[in-house]
């Protein structure tokens, strides 16, 4: 039977995915567009440009979000109280996001016609900031529909006016300039619909009762900046060790296809937060059944998008992109493989956070952004785009192996069944592959996943009685 709270987990996890699913395609759609139309060179320009203010989100963010989904996860009725600060606090960080994004750019980054972009995509770093807090309210009350329609309408309208632009001769300023536009009717638009049917939409300028937040905020931000920089660092380091704008564009579209990838596990473990807090506050273990079967499942999940990735990159490229961009075809079989740690940091991770542990996730968060900035420095120079995607792959995955050593330190972890069985099945399907390999790359791929099937079910990784203790695990949320 389903209950209450597996249709709510349910529904709001299929609403984040779609909301997901949207981006993404609207996202395909203008990356196989924009980069036929503006060619290697001007692709890098606007890929290094947007990858730039990205990573300046999480100052904007500082953690608010994260920290309100904590404070209200067990009990909605707290939102009120906190939102209203929260909503002050991220209007503050916005304004020294945007400073310093506008201001680095002018000193760092090694193409001189950047800044001039990154100064108008600094309007959008805003306005993404205080949509997000709307979104963060929608997911504490479970409503995430209010996020999909919000990510379609608009999404949509972006694409058809940047799509626009292009195909008329406009240049790259006009095109920011309109994505900023577009996304500050957003911004009004989500305001608008948070204040009608969540809350009261207000400023109030009580410093004194920010420490909550803050308190909550700070770790929060650094393992948001932390696990930002594992994905954007790695975009903006190699551009600036590599002075070939051309190649940059060619791991910037592979790294594309990596994101794209984590609409699922990402949309999962956001959905399913509050109730993990309810789990938590009722210290009935259940959160720990999530972070088993996520735990399980990424080994598996990452090796499918692996294999596939090897066979199908490639010519899948080429055929949407051209030859000029053939070679980032041959890298997205290498940074699909990320898929691994990026799933399972949606396991224990978050379970530890959901738990309060926010000094040890720090910890793990910033060593990972550490292991992966030294080892860009070191591999770059030598191996290339080779080496940035191991550098980054070793830097994703220092989080959910320091994240699961310390739950199985506090025997909350299964080494043998979370581990071993789901990698045994993974090293099965992949020795598959490369066994056929050589006699036909389609014969390997269809060998590998079936190899790989078969031993997830023979290791029982993940069967259908783990999934109805879960289900059951929830079904008195």
């Amino acid at each position: 039977m389903t209950t209450p709270a597996i249709r709510s987990i349910t529904r709001n996890t299929a609403y984040l995915v779609g909301t997901r699913i949207v981006n993404v395609t609207s996202r395909l759609v203008w990356v196989v567009i924009a980069a036929r139309i503006l060619g290697p060179d001007l692709y890098a320009l606007l890929a290094y440009s947007m990858t730039w203010q990205l990573s300046f989100l999480p100052l904007a963010l500082f953690g608010i979000g994260p920290a309100l989904s904590y404070l209200v996860g067990p009990d909605r009725s707290l939102t009120r109280e906190y939102a209203s600060h929260a909503l002050t606090i991220r209007l503050i960080t916005i304004v020294i996001a945007a400073m310093a994004c506008i201001f680095l750019s002018r000193i760092v980054t090694p193409d001189p016609r950047a800044p001039a972009l990154i100064t108008v995509l600094s309007l959008v770093l805003s306005a993404r900031a205080l949509t997000t807090f709307t979104h963060t309210l929608f997911t504490a009350f479970e409503i995430n529909q209010h996020t999909m329609r919000q990510e379609t309408m608009f999404g949509l309208l972006d694409l058809g006016v940047g799509l626009g632009i292009l195909l008329n001769g406009g240049g790259l300023l006009l095109l920011v300039s309109a994505k900023a536009v577009v996304a500050w009717l957003q911004t009004g638009w989500a305001l608008y619909i948070a204040h009608r049917l969540v809350i009261p939409i207000r400023l109030v300028w009580q410093p004194v009762r920010w420490r909550p937040l803050l308190k909550l905020a700070l770790p929060a931000l650094l393992i948001t900046l932390a696990a930002d920089w594992r994905f954007n660092g790695s975009l903006v380091l190699f551009r600036n060790l590599t002075p070939d704008g051309i190649l940059f564009a060619q791991y910037a579209l592979a790294m594309q296809a990596l994101a794209i990838t984590t609409i699922l596990p990402l949309a999962l473990s956001r959905a399913v937060f509050p109730a993990l807090r309810r789990a938590v506050a009722r210290g009935d273990g259940k959160e720990l059944l999530f972070a088993s079967a996520m735990q399980r499942a990424a080994p598996v999940v990452g090796t499918v998008a692996g294999l596939l990735g090897w066979t199908l990159g490639e010519p899948l490229f080429r055929w949407l992109l051209g030859e000029p961009f053939s070679t980032a075809g041959k890298l997205v079989g290498l940074t699909l493989w990320c898929l691994i740690p990026l799933t399972a940091t949606a396991s224990y991770p978050e379970t530890l956070i959901a738990h309060g542990r926010f000094r040890a996730m720090v910890i793990v968060n910033v060593a990972g952004a550490a292991a992966m900035t030294l080892l860009t420095f070191l591999l770059v120079p030598i191996y290339g785009t080779t080496g940035a995607i191991v550098a980054t792959f070793l830097g994703f995955s220092v989080v959910p192996a320091g994240a699961f050593l310390l739950a199985w330190h506090g025997k909350l972890a299964d080494p043998v069944n979370e581990v071993i069985r789901p990698f045994g099945a993974a090293a099965l399907g992949l020795g598959a592959y490369l066994a056929l390999l050589s006699f036909s790359p389609w014969a390997a791929l269809a060998a590998g996943l079936l190899i790989l099937v078969a031993a997830t079910v023979t290791l029982h990784v993940i069967g259908p009685q783990e999934m109805r203790v879960i289900r059951a695990g929830f079904s008195s949320d």
